[in-house]
């Protein structure tokens, strides 16, 4: 008997001990887990952010709506006259050679952007008794691992093509066949002067990844820009 109970008190305390390591173990699975899925709801939220506020929009100075009677809009009817114009971006764009792109894509109106390229035609109508002055400007909002580098921004004024490029990161110097980027912040920011009354000014904006660009590289894959356009009013000095 006295064999029984001390085999029976040793039973307990073993089996005391396993669900003490059990505990442990159970504990330190929940906190693993926890902290996993942690990790996962920041990666995804921050995937959401990008993805979700992955737009380019063209903005109407409001005042130049008011004042001056400058209307804008996707369609050369002037169906609709919005203060903006928003498009999605694809969710992601493979580099592409400017040679690839539509010859015709200066002749679409509206949205018409697709897998690996953004593009926008709109118009600008002075309804107005005067002629009128404004600028445009598009503007960089954010910039994810350099794909800037080789990014490039056609803008059609009226079937007249610019492209606009950040300089050469090696050589320092403007890509062929580019006008390089305002500044650090720009693209582009230019004054239009002279849209004669019910005269109208058609754009259109093609943003593409290029391929041939040297900067692009391996290691811009992944990146992000964000870019809007600005139509506002000038001023005296401008």
């Amino acid at each position: 008997m006295k064999n029984d109970k001390k085999l029976s008190g040793l039973e307990v305390k073993v089996t005391a001990k396993s669900v003490y390591k059990r505990k442990i173990l159970l504990r330190v699975t929940l906190i693993t887990i926890t902290v996993i899925l942690l990790f996962l709801s920041i990666t995804y939220a921050f995937l959401y952010i990008t993805q979700e506020t992955g737009y380019f929009t063209i903005e109407l100075d409001p005042n130049l709506k008011a004042n001056n009677s400058l209307l804008m809009s996707a369609s050369s009817d002037f169906d609709k006259t919005p203060l903006t114009l928003k498009m999605n971006t694809p969710k992601s764009m493979d580099n592409i050679s400017e040679r690839w792109l539509p010859d015709d894509i200066d002749d679409i109106e509206g949205p018409h952007s697709k897998d690996n390229y953004i593009a926008y035609t709109f118009f600008i109508k002075n309804i107005g008794t005067e002629s009128i002055d404004y600028m445009t400007e598009i503007e960089i909002l954010s910039v994810i691992k350099n794909v800037d580098e080789a990014i490039r921004v056609a803008v059609y004024k009226n079937g007249v093509k610019t492209v606009y490029a950040k300089k050469n990161a090696q050589t320092n110097k403007p890509e062929p066949n580019t006008v390089e980027f305002a500044s650090a912040t720009n693209v582009m920011k230019e004054k239009q002067k002279g849209l004669k009354p019910k005269k109208v000014d058609k754009y259109t904006i093609v943003i593409w990844l290029e391929g041939d660009d040297p900067d692009c590289i391996n290691d811009i894959m992944g990146g992000v820009m964000k870019m809007r356009m600005l139509i506002t009013e000038t001023k005296p000095s401008d």
